[in-house]
């Protein structure tokens, strides 16, 4: 063949894959449910951006361009009135790969849970030898009554003070290297704490991880999302304080953390807190710690997640969400609330999708559960938006308080 017969073609075809290549480098795979699903495909706005799809019996597939990213975020976070909504897998990098996965994401985890105390939507989930028993009735109300609501403002005016928590943006970066310094400063008199920042390396923002070393092979893990969106102007230029949502949650944390300091408790488990990065952009930061814990085989017996709890809707204190939550461990929050908090106004709700970072552990075969202030028709209204300030709740975590005692319950019966 002669050298300018071949010419054009060796143009065409470098033309070709550079396209391709390009392509490649600005599109990422995410995997959201089957309604989610008829959401985004009968969006004019967003079906156009779905470049593949790969159909799966419960999760769904979808290759996509990675900045636009925000769009998605932000029909689906309107439409849902939720958080979350897709978990985006940034290593999945062509279409075998993702077919891959696309079976891994469908094939239920070995059945571990014990009998007759699996429940059947529990089944699929990881063996844990948790002891759902209550039997602290002398040391839970003595916390309980210990919870301040002045710490948790502090907090939440500090965070929400951010011009942005965004997870590219700067403010989000710095605002998670306060939460890990907080979090120091409680525990530094202590021998058995670590702190961790943890680099998720596709984005700036880490997620903060603080570690009371246990004398059990187990561990017990109480999160909430530090991040924060504002959905009408998504970027690292935008408004979004994020008071609410999650200021409040971090709060919590934070609030648990410092009566255990306080009590100087030494836990049987190892205990984790986690401000968990990313969230807001498809639970990215706890997607990823879950699937490095799975792959770790590391024994965690629970987990809770503390994502929107400073709000109070008219009809409930508080809603447990059911799906992507293991039932067995929701009908023993069910039980601390009874117990603990029996004037609290509760009921369960399905959100309809992997709503918060509960459903990145539960994806990956954990029991977790996830307890937030009001049911979707009820939700905060301000929530993504530049108006989720402390004001509208009135400058006090009254309502978050709740969760905080419910958080301590927790921690103390399943410990």
């Amino acid at each position: 063949m002669k050298l300018r017969a071949v010419k054009p073609l060796l143009i065409i075809t470098v033309i070709a894959l550079g396209f391709f290549n390009a392509y490649a480098t600005t599109s990422n795979w995410i995997s959201f449910d089957q309604t989610t699903w008829q959401q985004l495909s009968s969006n004019s706005k967003t079906s156009q951006l779905i470049r593949s799809h790969l159909k799966g019996p419960k999760l769904h597939l979808a290759q996509v361009d990675r900045r636009q990213l925000n769009l998605l975020t932000e029909v689906i976070q309107q439409e849902r009135e939720r958080c979350g909504g897709f978990v985006l897998h940034s290593k999945v990098s062509n279409k075998k790969s993702a077919t891959g996965l696309l079976e891994k994401l469908n094939k239920p985890t070995t059945p571990q849970v014990r009998k007759p105390q699996v429940h059947k939507r529990d089944k699929y989930l990881r063996k844990v030898d948790a002891d759902y028993t209550i039997n602290q009735q002398a040391v839970v109300p003595k916390w309980m009554e210990q919870v301040s609501t002045d710490r948790m403002d502090k907090t939440v005016l500090h965070l929400s003070s951010y011009k942005t928590r965004y997870y590219k943006a700067p403010e989000g970066v710095e605002a998670m290297k306060w939460i890990a310094q907080q979090w120091g400063k409680l525990t530094a008199k202590r021998t058995d704490t670590k702190i961790e920042l943890y680099d998720h390396k596709d984005y700036p923002q880490p997620s903060v991880i603080l570690t009371i070393k246990g004398s059990l092979d187990s561990v017990i893990i109480l999160g909430g999302h530090g991040d924060s969106i504002n959905t009408d102007d998504e970027g690292i230029h935008s408004h979004a304080p994020g008071a609410d949502d999650n200021a409040a949650g971090i709060a919590v944390l934070t609030e648990i953390l410092q009566l255990i300091v306080n009590n100087n408790y030494r836990p049987r488990h190892t205990i984790q807190f986690i401000a968990y990065a990313a969230e807001e952009v498809g639970i990215q930061g706890s997607y990823h710690l879950a699937k490095v814990y799975a792959k770790r085989r590391t024994n965690v017996i629970g987990v809770i997640q503390f994502d929107g709890v400073n709000y109070k809707g008219p009809s409930y204190d508080i809603t447990l969400v059911k799906d992507y939550t293991s039932q067995q461990q929701n009908d023993f929050l069910a039980s601390l609330l009874t117990t603990y908090q029996p004037d609290i106004k509760w009921r369960y709700e399905l959100c309809g999708y992997g709503c918060s970072d509960h459903a990145a552990w539960n994806y990956n075969g954990y029991h977790a559960s996830y307890p937030v202030e009001s049911t979707a028709a009820e939700q905060n209204p301000y929530s993504h938006t530049a108006e989720d300030t402390f004001d509208k709740s009135g400058y006090t975590t009254d309502h978050a308080a709740i969760f905080a005692k419910l958080g301590v319950a927790y921690l103390l019966e399943l410990d």
